[in-house]
């Protein structure tokens, strides 16, 4: 029995994303590698200011967050406080290249706040590690440099 929210499956098309990172670069390639998978509705944002606009925006809440850590204005620690002020029950990925030991801070913060958070992308992500489409199972999978931080995210069903 798996009661966990990854077993609701979304499809890859109608699941509903926000990328929030203050490097361009960094949000195009994700972007395009969601793109690629066959992911539709990708909103991007700067800054977690801008990403709270962005999310706020909507006519519905992303269903994935994918978020840097280390960006001006609000940060990605504040940028998590503003999704749990909101009472956010979507997933969400944190991308940093600032070390593990940032990064498992970030989570606990976030669990701390409630917030689903399906494990993390070290930074810098190539396109080759960065986000996988594993067919046989017809899951999501996100993985950092190197494999780390596997994870599932969404199953798509729209798969033979």
């Amino acid at each position: 029995m798996n009661d966990d929210k990854t077993s609701k499956a979304i499809p890859l098309a109608a699941l509903q994303v926000l990328l929030v990172d203050d490097d361009s670069f960094m949000l195009e390639l994700v972007r395009d590698m969601l793109l690629d998978l066959g992911v539709k509705q990708i909103a991007t944002a700067l800054d977690g200011k801008r990403g709270i606009a962005a999310f706020e925006s909507g006519k519905k809440r992303p269903d994935l967050v994918i978020c840097d850590l280390n960006m001006p204005d609000k940060d990605g620690f504040q940028f998590m406080e503003m999704l749990a002020d909101r009472r956010y029950v979507g997933n969400v990925v944190l991308m940093s290249g600032m070390g593990e030991r940032v990064i498992n801070s970030a989570q606990l913060m976030a669990r701390f706040h409630r917030l689903n958070i399906l494990g993390s992308l070290a930074k810098p992500i190539s396109r080759d590690a960065g986000i996988f489409a594993c067919e046989s199972r017809r899951r999501l999978i996100l993985f950092g440099a190197g494999g780390n931080g596997a994870m599932t995210a969404f199953a798509d069903r729209s798969a033979p």
